[in-house]
């Protein structure tokens, strides 16, 4: 038998879905202060240990999220201009965003996300890998932390498949 969550904020539906037999609720709280918060998961043995806190600060606290365990911090850069932020990331070999990637890149992501038909090779085979992920990582219970996760890795993989795509395209 299936259920349907209906998750309200501020009298707005933010989610409505269908969910599984073994869903386990989920529960929301807010806390006056960080200590609270610490203080709330101790005294309830809240299982923090699959999981690690993450802030985003300048002189004030800006942001807070837990994050998988095996998070890394990013790091800013300032630089004078443009081509000095070019010339860093070139000689760093950073991978590319999917933010700064050619519009054909960032649509054909996009497309693979809403199921219709890709324009790249091996598209429904790693589509499929991308769901049974998304399921073993507990499917419409799956935490957004985590789905973001997989859809990250796969936005990842899409984006190299796109690009020796296209270095092979240039040379012929």
């Amino acid at each position: 038998m299936s259920h349907v969550k209906v998750v309200t904020s501020r009298r707005k539906i933010i989610d409505f879905v269908d969910v599984h037999d073994g869903y386990v609720k989920t529960n929301y709280k807010s806390f006056d202060s960080i200590r609270d918060l610490a203080n709330f998961c101790t005294e309830n043995s809240l299982d923090v240990q699959m999981a690690k806190a993450a802030i985003v600060f300048d002189s004030a606290l800006i942001e807070m999220a837990i994050v998988p365990p095996d998070h890394e911090d990013p790091i800013e850069y300032t630089f004078e201009s443009l081509e000095e932020a070019e010339k860093f990331v070139n000689m760093q070999g950073y991978d590319k965003s999917i933010h700064l990637a050619p519009k054909d890149t960032q649509t054909q992501v996009n497309v693979f996300f809403s199921d219709s038909d890709c324009d790249f090779e091996n598209c429904e085979e790693l589509r499929a890998e991308y769901k049974k992920e998304l399921t073993d990582a507990g499917g419409e219970a799956c935490p957004d932390c985590t789905k973001s996760s997989v859809m990250r890795k796969y936005q990842d993989k899409i984006m190299k498949i796109l690009e020796r795509k296209n270095n092979n395209t240039k040379g012929e």
